[in-house]
């Protein structure tokens, strides 16, 4: 096995390729089922097929979120794109909401740059626009090559280029300037028309030879390198101060310039030993003195974390990893753009959040699985990783968590908390017209529209729990209550499987946190299908809602929120863009907080107002 998996007939004199394609998939293991030779399961860097019949024919990798993805990066566009290079599969992009309701593999295609292990750079002006591999770029609509000329500046034969798996590549966002490296830092202002190299060799000299390797491998070099042999292997430009620059080596060192990249600082902690990776450099958004660095040691046989934080330019720096285990070697530290403390780890075992700039760790675990993390991308507020193995993963609306970091004392010490919503949308949903695609097919409900209400109880409700959703008139446009009884699907009344009609729970009132949507469409995103029933709708029951019939004030506050099930393509959103707000009753105390809901980016379809019906 290799890029290619082989199989012999005659004890070895013959082998034939029973697997493998073009691009080189990689395999590692074959597990044949002793009682029956037929019966195979073969993994590669893509994920595991299965094979009944000898290896004639075998199942697909396309049913497995199991991307090796190295970094991460997003466009500006809406809905917003995640790119990234995966291991032996090439750089991929996705779209992290899908007009057809769900996400497939219809959002997920190859793009023009980045091989398999280059770092990704979209354009912050167009997102169709893609950079990678230093001088490259390309056109995503196109899907080709779109170099504008420029080149990196011929190498020095006395200190040849050197490279690693990994290069970083990265925009200032404090004046759009494009960086890239190998030993030396280089600099684009025209997009990659031209580029300038703006250091000196920053790799580390004479590195001593690690104890972890064997004279054997420490002499065999695929490169020409005699007293340097690292790459600087992180770029983080300060978002406040175009002039200033830290980067970080993959053989243990730390630098700052201060000005444009004329002189560079070391400001490595002296803890810092050869062959630590910096594996992140991240500049503070909300001062320029400070920066955060991710280290990885594991090559040395040393699996602690390590988060550097400095806030004085690097004079003085604090390894800040209370709550982090061991084992959890650390691959990307990211601060928060607009909430100062809050910071972000992505590690060998999982993503980890402070809420007061390092002092404490603690896991931001919920659903995902166990698995290398590689890198934090924080856009809107959304929250994205990139897994090596898992794939990409989105905490969509998680604006919840800059609050934690502003008022969590505030909160914790509250009988219930209502967070204030995030960034709100009125996005006119889509779906799939005619047949959708089988739910076998792997897919994902798109993040739920309309108003996303996070709740904190210090402890469950005595009484029925309420969410509501009240427009600027005080009319209450959507409703939902912990008391509202979940009737089981009867699969005798309906004419399709019954995961198509699968009903929505109701909001939590057990202790802890919880979310909800309020107003939005739900469901799997087909549209034109009209009522999945073979007989009448049961009316609803009664809830904290919708008070029993003939009860005083017995009016229904819970008016239908239209699903996707009878809609159509390009139907106007279920709540018009305006100002809400969302209230919260538990245990007879109100809690409430506004909300404005933001036309759709990308406005309306041709011909059609608006907010129109």
């Amino acid at each position: 096995m290799n890029t290619a998996t082989y199989m012999t007939t005659d004890a070895g004199k013959t082998f034939v390729p029973v697997k493998g394609a073009p691009g080189g998939d990689d395999y590692h293991q074959l597990w044949v089922n002793p009682n029956d030779g037929n019966r195979m399961v073969l993994s590669s860097d893509q994920g595991t097929v299965v094979s009944v019949d000898g290896a004639k024919t075998w199942s697909t990798w396309y049913n497995q979120p199991t991307a090796q993805i190295y970094h991460l990066a997003a466009d500006n566009r809406f809905p917003y794109w995640l790119y990234g290079a995966q291991q032996d599969s090439g750089a991929v992009g996705v779209r992290t909401w899908s007009p057809e309701g769900v996400l497939t593999f219809r959002d997920w295609e190859p793009i023009c740059v980045g091989s398999e292990s280059d770092m990704i750079v979209p354009d912050p002006k167009d997102g169709n626009v893609l950079y990678g591999g230093g001088a490259g770029r390309c056109d995503q609509l196109f899907n080709t090559a779109a170099p504008l000329g420029g080149e990196l500046p011929p190498p020095d034969p006395n200190d040849p280029y050197r490279r690693t798996w990994t290069l970083p590549e990265v925009f200032s966002q404090a004046d759009g300037a494009l960086y890239y490296s190998n030993q030396f830092v280089f600099r684009s202002r025209d997009r990659g028309r031209t580029w300038e190299k703006i250091s000196g060799d920053l790799a580390r000299l004479n590195p001593a030879v690690p104890a972890t390797l064997d004279p054997i491998t420490a002499k065999d070099i695929d490169q020409t390198m005699k007293d340097r042999f690292g790459v600087v292997y992180t770029i983080g430009p300060s978002p406040l101060q175009a002039a200033t620059i830290w980067v970080g080596t993959d053989d243990g060192l730390i630098y700052v310039t201060r000005d444009d990249g004329k002189n560079w600082t070391a400001v490595t902690p002296p803890e810092m030993t050869a062959w630590s990776k910096v594996s992140q450099i991240e500049a503070g958004h909300f001062d320029a003195e400070t920066a955060y660095a991710s280290v990885d040691r594991h090559r040395l046989g040393d699996n602690k974390p390590y988060i550097y934080r400095t806030h004085d330019g690097g004079k003085t720096w604090q390894n800040v990893v209370a709550g982090v285990p061991e084992g959890a070697y650390v691959n990307s530290v990211k601060e928060d753009p607009q909430t100062k403390g809050l910071l972000y780890a992505a590690t060998e075992l999982r993503v980890y959040v402070s809420f007061n700039d390092g002092a404490q760790w603690q896991p931001l675990q919920n659903n995902m699985p166990v698995t290398s993390v590689r890198d934090i991308v924080v856009h809107g507020d959304d929250l994205a990783v990139a897994t090596h193995g898992r794939g990409f993963w989105v905490m969509d609306q998680m604006s919840a968590l800059r609050q934690i970091a502003v008022e969590g004392d505030r909160i914790v010490s509250a009988n219930a908390y209502l967070f204030r919503p995030g960034e709100t949308y009125a996005i006119r949903a889509g779906g799939m017209n005619g047949t959708p695609l089988p739910h076998e097919e792997p897919q994902l409900e798109n993040p739920p529209s309309g108003v996303l209400a996070y709740y904190w109880l210090r402890t469950a409700a005595t009484q029925p729990l309420k969410l509501e959703l009240l427009d600027s008139l005080g009319a209450v446009r959507a409703c939902a209550a912990s008391d509202t009884p979940v009737r089981p699907v009867d699969t005798e009344t309906l004419n399709v499987q019954a995961v198509w009609a699968q009903p929505v729970q109701p909001p939590s009132a057990t202790a802890g946190m919880h979310r909800y949507a309020l107003g939005g469409a739900v469901g799997r995103g087909f549209g034109g299908f009209g009522s999945f029933g073979r007989g009448s709708a049961s009316p609803p029951a009664p809830d904290a809602c919708t008070p029993p019939a003939g009860a005083a004030g017995a009016k229904a506050a819970n008016p239908p929120t239209p699903g996707p099930g009878g809609g159509r393509r390009g139907g106007a959103p279920s709540l018009p863009a305006g100002d809400y707000s969302v209230r919260l009753t538990v245990d007879g105390q109100t809690y409430s907080q506004p909300v404005t809901i933001k036309p759709d980016p990308r406005g309306a379809p041709s011909g059609i107002s608006d907010g129109a019906r």
